[in-house]
């Protein structure tokens, strides 16, 4: 049952059950960087398992170098651009490092919406920035 609520993006009742957050290690390696391009900087995350929700969008703590973060992760195709390939990318809030190489941890917290096409970049760029404001407000309960 827990793993199908993972699967299914439902991770606040996955936590219910396991008593925590689910998460997810892995290690950060370089995507093609479309995010900083638009003003956006994200991590793209090589995970160490397959178990993590297939698409969406997700309030997360992110783990790195024992200190925990609020971030917004991506999970799917990014489907504005469609050159781009499956992928788990997260913005972490207020940091700007590069830190590519380094193992980090993600804690679901909360699925924020689906993963849907934007007509262009600039209403992609408004969702995010509406995502990260609800991300804020998740971490402010």
């Amino acid at each position: 049952m827990i793993r199908s609520y993972i699967l299914e993006g439902k991770v606040k009742e996955a936590a219910h059950f396991l008593g925590r957050g689910y998460t997810l290690k892995g290690k950060v390696v370089k995507g093609i960087a479309l995010g900083r391009k638009l003003g956006i900087p994200t991590a793209n995350l090589e995970p160490e398992k397959d178990l993590y929700p297939r698409r969406g969008i997700f309030a997360v703590w992110v783990l790195l170098e024992n200190h925990y973060s609020p971030g917004v992760l991506n999970i799917g195709t990014n489907p504005t651009f469609p050159e781009k390939d499956f992928s788990l990318e997260v913005h972490v809030l207020d940091f700007d490092q590069e830190i590519y190489g380094s193992d980090i941890e993600l804690v679901f917290v909360e699925k924020l919406r689906d993963e849907k096409k934007f007509e262009t970049a600039e209403l992609l760029v408004e969702q995010i920035r509406k995502d990260i404001e609800n991300t804020r407000r998740v971490f402010k309960k």
